[in-house]
């Protein structure tokens, strides 16, 4: 088939989800299938839904969308996974973003770690996606057109229910065992890179201020549905 789009964003943005959500519509879509060093690639994919790929976006001749999600969440769940002060598990992932962004070596709080890469990965993303949308309000319309976009002609009640088939916490840490975290920006070390994060924010639509509680661990409740992606 060939692929002819991928879907990008930061890690913890829900890339799990957009992958199943698209499979569900009949597109295939795979899920880091192409730039992960742990598994083969599958020939029969439309699409891939990729963090991993964003560095390589200049050498991909297929259409770019930009998926983004509250950044306070992305980076209470990047926290939760200790992806910048454990990184063994995701080790080729972290030397890949080290690779791209050299200068994050310069942060030893592993929060502003979070935060710079958080903002350079979705700007890098930005700048050449051809669709962009918040995951907290995917809905069936841009949905139908992101698949016209690639040469698929879907129903608008198609595209609902898919969006009613897929749970969006598909990807939630509490598979793995992990604990969430709730973060706000009082958490945040006054700095640039929180003025980056509060200004990139702002320019996706997000709402800056503290929605969110304070610093610290707690399960997520059966009411809580702000999806861990």
């Amino acid at each position: 088939m060939g692929v002819r789009f991928v879907i990008v964003g930061t890690g913890r943005s829900g890339t799990k989800y957009a992958s199943e959500l698209f499979s569900q519509l009949g597109i295939p879509c795979g899920h880091e299938s192409f730039f992960d060093p742990g598994h083969a690639a599958q020939d029969n994919l439309a699409g891939d839904a990729s963090f991993g790929v964003v560095p390589f976006l200049n050498k991909f001749g297929g259409v770019v969308f930009h998926q983004v999600r509250h950044p306070l969440s992305v980076l209470s769940s990047i926290a939760a996974t200790k992806f910048f002060e454990s990184p063994v598990p995701y080790l080729p992932y972290l030397e890949l973003i080290e690779d791209c962004l050299p200068e994050i070596r310069q942060f030893a709080d592993p929060i502003l770690k979070a935060v710079y890469y958080v903002v350079r990965w979705n700007r890098m993303c930005e700048a050449i996606a051809q669709l962009r949308w918040r995951v907290e309000d995917l809905d069936a319309k841009t949905l139908r057109r992101a698949a016209e976009i690639v040469g698929f002609t879907r129903t608008h009640a198609e595209c609902a229910s898919a969006l009613d088939a897929v749970p969006q916490d598909v990807n939630r840490l509490e598979l793995r065992g992990l604990r969430r975290l709730r973060f706000g920006w009082q958490d945040i070390p006054t700095s640039a890179q929180k003025s980056d994060l509060a200004q990139m924010a702002i320019d996706y639509g997000y709402e800056v201020s503290d929605d969110y509680c304070s610093w610290r661990e707690e399960q997520a409740g059966p009411g809580q549905s702000s999806a861990s992606v």
